[in-house]
């Protein structure tokens, strides 16, 4: 009877724990399809914002771009710089590094730091002590991101330089297909090309060092941060009083907060090309002709006859400094003649 009672009393805490573990399980599994949900509207509003944004910046920044050109002189397009090819070039890759940047890129940046924001709350209230620990990993990792970016964002310059430069050609070249063909031009045309598209190889081999050297320093930093985790926590478990719940989250928020410090540093080439980008498109939007059609000031004429004189007109393109094109013109055109020049 004493054996029939101790089996059934086991069977009951058995079939106790078997209900406590159930009810856990499934109040784990709802609260985990309640994250699902949660993280595909979320998900999806961050992406489809931004994104949103990013296109329509996009297009602002063409529509400005486009119309500064146009709004220049001349003179302006009379400079190597401003050849047809680098400046189509201009329109279309400079607005698309500055959209890589503000875009999904934002986004994602801000994600990650409301991560590493969450994290660090979560693991100062478990132990302050650990986190400090693991903490002191991280100034490590964020001059590593720094140097990268600054490498990034002083050698995507000449990158673009070069890429308008060898747009130019090809630009051109396309254009005036009938004379390089009428020629036999081809084979020095695609050399010039050749030669623009690669004159700025060894900033592009400074960048992916840099890069791969600042990328591979976070993840040591990274590393470096877990195994400060795991005998610091060991440490405290001896002597400090600290349980092994409160070294595993406090380890996994700053494993998690290191995560996002990760990924905000995957996003470094995206904005190290965006920097030099933005700076090349509002110096040309920024850009004042010394002959600006979209100014209202001077003077308006209350009546207009129509006698137009120029005197002592002298004249040099800016490119060209060298050769006269006017020098001390004189003319004068009556209203109704016609002047051809």
């Amino acid at each position: 009877a004493a054996r029939r009672g101790v089996r059934a009393g086991g069977r009951q805490e058995r079939s106790t724990c078997y209900g406590l573990m159930e009810h856990s399980i499934s109040n784990y599994c709802l609260g985990f399809f309640g994250l699902f949900v949660a993280s595909f509207f979320a998900n999806f509003g961050q992406l489809y914002s931004f994104g949103r944004m990013g296109e329509f910046l996009t297009r602002r920044l063409r529509e400005c771009t486009f119309a500064a050109i146009l709004r220049q002189d001349i003179g302006f397009f009379d400079m190597e710089e401003n050849s047809v090819g680098a400046l189509t070039t201009k329109l279309a890759k400079d607005a698309s590094h500055v959209e890589g940047a503000v875009g999904t890129t934002l986004g994602l940046m801000v994600q990650n730091m409301t991560l590493m924001i969450i994290s660090l709350i979560i693991a100062f209230i478990r132990g302050w002590i650990l986190t400090l620990l693991c903490l002191a990993t991280f100034p490590l990792m964020v001059m590593a991101q720094y140097f990268q970016m600054q490498f990034i964002a002083g050698a995507g310059g000449d990158s673009n330089k070069a890429y308008e430069r060898a747009g130019s050609i090809a630009s051109e070249s396309i254009a005036a297909i009938r004379t390089v063909a009428s020629f036999a031009a081809e084979d020095k045309v695609e050399g010039l090309y050749l030669k623009a598209l690669t004159s700025d190889n060894a900033g592009v081999k400074r960048t992916a060092v840099g890069a791969g050297l600042g990328q591979g320093f976070s993840l040591f930093t990274m590393f470096f941060l877990y195994f400060c985790g795991f005998a610091g926590g060991a440490y405290l478990m001896d002597h400090n009083g600290y349980t092994f719940k409160d070294v595993m989250q406090v380890f996994f928020s700053v494993t998690f907060m290191g995560m996002g410090a990760g990924q905000a540093a995957a996003l470094a080439p995206d904005i190290g090309k965006a920097k030099p980008a933005m700076l090349s498109i509002f110096s040309l939007i920024d850009m004042v002709p010394a002959i600006d059609v979209e100014s209202d000031a001077g003077e308006r004429p209350a009546s207009v006859q129509g006698h137009l004189a120029l005197e002592e007109v002298k004249f040099r393109y800016p490119a060209r400094k060298d050769a006269k094109i006017f020098d001390g013109l004189n003319l004068a055109i009556q209203a109704g003649q016609t002047v051809a020049l």
